[in-house]
C-alpha cells in the first residue's frame, strides 16, 4: 500500500490529477514496459476504519512493438513478409510507419496494414527493418536483419539487478561478410569509451563475448551509479563501418528500503513494513526481514513484501530492515519501530572532488531514558575519532549534536580519505552503537585518455578527462595545455576535447579539472604529434671561396618526428640527376667534384627535398665566362704575337735586300776597277 509518488522508479513521472473531493485521476509519462500491471487508487478518512480502495483497479499493458519476419531466414531473390505486433490491441485503426536502415520505406515495396512485403529481394534491400506506430515514431520496435546487414540485438531492453550482485548485458552482433572487426566494447551513452578503461568500472566488467556475432557484458559488484543505459560499439576495416546499437540496455541496480505506515506507532497499535523495491524485479523474490540484525521469526505476519506488527509491544521495538533471499548482504537501510537504537545515512556512497568539501549526512535515535555521553565518526579498522587523527586534524568538522544530526563535514579533500565512513555514539549506561555499513566515500581524481595514442598531423585527436566516480552532476571540465588555459578554438562535449587536424604546433601537455576545482587538475599527458619531413636545407662548411685543392662538407637538416632515418644525395648534371650518396646527412667533396647538389630527408611518414647548392673550386673547372674571357685574351696575344713576327721578317727582308744590292755594287765598282788597270 505504497504511495507511487514516492516509488524510485516512478519518481517525476506520475502527477495526480484530482483532488480530495471525487475526482482521482493518475497521470504516468515516460512509460516503460515495467509499468505494466494493476493500479489501484486508495483514500484514507478520519472515521474510524474508513480507508477504501477500488478493487480491482485498472490494468495498464504498455504496448511494445515486435517485428516477426517470414520466412526467418532468405537469399537472394525470395519474398518475405515483415509483420509489426503488438503487444496490446491499442488503438483501433493505427497507422504503421517502417523503416530500412533508420530510413521510411518507400513505396516500391507492398505495405498493407501492418505488414511489408518485399518481392525478390536484392543486395539493395539488405539492412534492417523495423516499425512504429504513426505520432510515436521516436519509439519504434527493435529491428530484425533482411540478408547480411549491419546489427547490434540485445536479448533485453531493460534489466533489473540486485546491488552487490552480477549482471550480464546480453547481446549479439552482425556485419557484411566482407568485413573484419577490428575492436570491440561496451559504452555509455554520453561518451564513446570503452568500460573496462573507466575508473569505477576497473576490476568490475568482463567482455564475454568475441570479434565474431557475441558481445555479451558481465558487471560485477554492482553499485547504485551504474544504473543506466549501456551501448555495443564495434569498429571494422570498412571505411565508415564504426558501429553501435542504439538504444541500448537500460540497467536498474535494485535498491530496496523499508516503507512504514502508519510513519508513527506507539504501544498497542498495528503497523505494516513494506520491503519497497527500485524496480520491478523478479516476481517470485522472497523477501527476508530482520529485527535489530536478527531474523524475524514467525510471531508476526510476513505477506510478500510486508511485514505486519499487530498490537505493538516494548518487546516489538527496534529497527527493521528487509533484504532479497540470497543477497542477505546487502539489506535495505533500517527503520525505526517505536523506541530503538539506529543510525540512518542520507547516502550509502559519495563521490566528491579532491580539494572540496564534503558532508557525510546522518541521524540517529535511540530510547527515551537514554542520555547521549559521546559522538564520534570513524574508520572501519579502528574505533577512534576521526577529529584526533594527525591526517584528519584540522579538516574534520561535526556538524551534529547529541540529540539526533550527526552530520561530519570533511574539508580539503585528499586521495587517501577514500573509504568508509561509521558514525558512532555511547550513552551514560555503557551502551554504543556504530552505523554499519557507514558512508563510502570516494574522492574524484581525473585522468586523461588520449585516443587515438599515437597521432600524426592530418589526423583527429579526442582527449578524455576520465573521473574515477560520479558525484552524480554534470560537472563542467576545464582544458589546459601546458599548464595554460585552451581557448575555445578546439571543440568541447561534456569531458572530451577533439583536436581536428592536429599539427606540430599542437604537441604538448594537456590535462584537465573540474571547473571551480581549478588548483587540482589531473596528471597530464603527452600529445606528441608525428609529421613527415620539412624545412630540408643543405649547409656548406665553407664560408669564403674554395681553392682548389681543398675539401668540402655539405649537411643535410630537415624537421621531422619521429626524426628522418634517411639522407640521399644527388648531383644535378642538366635536366638529370645522379644519386651520390645514401644514409648520412653529410657528404664530403674534394676538387673536381663542383657542380650543383641537392638532399632527401626521408621518414616513416614521407620524404622532402632541399633546393640544389653550387659547389665552385678555384683553378679547377672555370666558370663559361671567364674561359671565354680568357679565351679572347689569349687570341689577341696571337694575334699581336703574328704581327710583331710578320713585321721583324719584312723588316729583316727589306735589310738583306738592301745588303745585297750594296754587295752587288762593291763588285761592280771592283770589276771596272780591274778593267782599268790593264
Amino acid at each position: 500500500m505504497e504511495d507511487l509518488s514516492k516509488k524510485g522508479e516512478y519518481a517525476n513521472r506520475v502527477k495526480y490529477l484530482g483532488n480530495k473531493d471525487s475526482d482521482s485521476a493518475l497521470r504516468i509519462e515516460d512509460l516503460r514496459e515495467s509499468d505494466s500491471g494493476e493500479y489501484r487508487f486508495r483514500f484514507l478518512t478520519n472515521y474510524p476504519g474508513g480507508n477504501f480502495f477500488g478493487n480491482p483497479g485498472i490494468s495498464l499493458s504498455v504496448s511494445t512493438l515486435q517485428v516477426v519476419m517470414s520466412p526467418t531466414t532468405v537469399t537472394e531473390g525470395q519474398s518475405v513478409t515483415l509483420t509489426c505486433r503488438s503487444s496490446c490491441p491499442g488503438d483501433t485503426n493505427p497507422t504503421y510507419i517502417w523503416y530500412h536502415t533508420r530510413q521510411p520505406v518507400t513505396k516500391q515495396h507492398t505495405i498493407r496494414g501492418n505488414t511489408l512485403t518485399l518481392s525478390s529481394v536484392s543486395k539493395r534491400d539488405a539492412g534492417r527493418y523495423s516499425c512504429a506506430l504513426r505520432g510515436h515514431e521516436d519509439h519504434p520496435s527493435p529491428s530484425v536483419c533482411v540478408l547480411k546487414c549491419w546489427s547490434v540485438v540485445y536479448t533485453h531492453q531493460s534489466i533489473c539487478a540486485v546491488k552487490g550482485s552480477s549482471v550480464d548485458l546480453g547481446c549479439s552482433y552482425s556485419y557484411p561478410n566482407n568485413v573484419i572487426v577490428t575492436e570491440t566494447f561496451w559504452h555509455k551513452p554520453e561518451i564513446m569509451e570503452d568500460l573496462s578503461k573507466k575508473g569505477e568500472y576497473a576490476n568490475r566488467v568482463k567482455y564475454l563475448g568475441n570479434k565474431d556475432s557475441d558481445s555479451a557484458l558481465r558487471i560485477e559488484d554492482l553499485r547504485e551509479s551504474d544504473s543506466g543505459e549501456y551501448r555495443f560499439r564495434f569498429l571494422t576495416n570498412y571505411p565508415g563501418g564504426n558501429f553501435f546499437g542504439s538504444p541500448g540496455i537500460t540497467l536498474s541496480v535494485l535498491i530496496l528500503q523499508v516503507v512504514m505506515s502508519p510513519t508513527t506507532v506507539t504501544e498497542g497499535q498495528s503497523v505494516t513494513l513494506t520491503c519497497s523495491t527500485s524496480c520491478p524485479g523478479d516476481t517470485n523474490t522472497t523477501y527476508i526481514w530482520y529485527h535489530n540484525r536478527q531474523p524475524v521469526t514467525n510471531q508476526h505476519a510476513i505477506r510478500g513484501n510486508t511485514l505486519t506488527l499487530s498490537s505493538v509491544s516494548k518487546r516489538d521495538a527496534g529497527s527493521y530492515s528487509c533484504a532479497l533471499r540470497g543477497h542477505e548482504d546487502h539489506p535495505s537501510p533500517s527503520v525505526c519501530v517505536m523506541d530503538c537504537w539506529s543510525v540512518v545515512y542520507t547516502h550509502q556512497s559519495v563521490c566528491a572532488v579532491k580539494g572540496s568539501s564534503v558532508d557525510l549526512g546522518c541521524s540517529y535515535s535511540y530510547p527515551n531514558n537514554v542520555i547521549v555521553t559521546e559522538t564520534f565518526w570513524h574508520l572501519p579498522e579502528i574505533m577512534e575519532d576521526l577529529s584526533k587523527k594527525g591526517e584528519y586534524k584540522n579538516r574534520v568538522k561535526y556538524l551534529g549534536n547529541k540529540d539526533s544530526d550527526c552530520a561530519l563535514r570533511i574539508e580539503d579533500l585528499r586521495e587517501s580519505d577514500s573509504g568508509e565512513y561509521r558514525f558512532r555514539f555511547r550513552n551514560n549506561d555503557g551502551g554504543r552503537l556504530s552505523g554499519i555499513p557507514g558512508i563510502t566515500l570516494s574522492v574524484l581524481t581525473l585522468q586523461v585518455v588520449m585516443s587515438p595514442t599515437t597521432v600524426t598531423e592530418g589526423q583527429s585527436v579526442t582527449l578524455t578527462c576520465r573521473p574515477t566516480c560520479d558525484t552524480g552532476a554534470k560537472p563542467t571540465f576545464v582544458w589546459y595545455k601546458n599548464r595554460l588555459p585552451v581557448a575555445n578554438q578546439h571543440p568541447t562535449t561534456y569531458r572530451t576535447m577533439t583536436i581536428n587536424s592536429v599539427s606540430n604546433t599542437d604537441s604538448g601537455r594537456y590535462s584537465c579539472a573540474v571547473e571551480g576545482h581549478e588548483n587540482h587538475p589531473s596528471p597530464a599527458v603527452a600529445l606528441n604529434v608525428q609529421y613527415s619531413p620539412k624545412n630540408t636545407y643543405v649547409s656548406i662548411s665553407h664560408s669564403s671561396n674554395i681553392v682548389e685543392g681543398d675539401s668540402v662538407t655539405l649537411t643535410c637538416s630537415s624537421d621531422a618526428n619521429p626524426p628522418v632515418h634517411t639522407y640521399t644525395w644527388y648531383k644535378k648534371i642538366g635536366a638529370d640527376s645522379v644519386l651520390k650518396s645514401s644514409g648520412s646527412s653529410s657528404l664530403t667533396l674534394v676538387s673536381g667534384d663542383g657542380g650543383f647538389y641537392y638532399c632527401v630527408a626521408y621518414s616513416q611518414y614521407g620524404s622532402y627535398n632541399s633546393s640544389a647548392i653550387e659547389v665552385t673550386f678555384s683553378g679547377g673547372a672555370l666558370p663559361i665566362s671567364l674561359l671565354r674571357l680568357l679565351c679572347s685574351l689569349l687570341l689577341v696575344v696571337q694575334f699581336l704575337v703574328l704581327t710583331v713576327i710578320v713585321v721583324v721578317k719584312c723588316y729583316m727582308a727589306r735589310n738583306s735586300l738592301k745588303e745585297t744590292k750594296q754587295r752587288s755594287n762593291k763588285e761592280e765598282k771592283r770589276e771596272d776597277a780591274v778593267v782599268e788597270e790593264e
